[in-house]
């Protein structure tokens, strides 16, 4: 498993996961053990090695109209 982006809060994780679902990537969030955040390091979304390519292009694709991707 390797860390594809790591993000500030838990919410923002879960909508980068739905996003890596819709498009068929396998995916897991972690790191929400310190004060329900990620602490330090974020919370992380983690793919097997060999969807990084796959997660990449999702995230990095626009969201729906009128949404703004982070």
């Amino acid at each position: 498993m390797r860390v594809v982006r790591s993000f500030p809060s838990k919410l923002d994780a879960d909508l980068a996961k739905l996003a890596l679902d819709a498009a068929g990537v396998p995916s897991l969030v972690v790191g929400t053990g310190v004060e329900f955040e990620g602490g330090a390091n974020g919370v992380q979304l983690l793919v097997p090695d060999e969807w990084v390519a796959a997660a990449t292009a999702a995230l990095e694709r626009p969201g729906p109209a009128g949404v703004e991707s982070g």
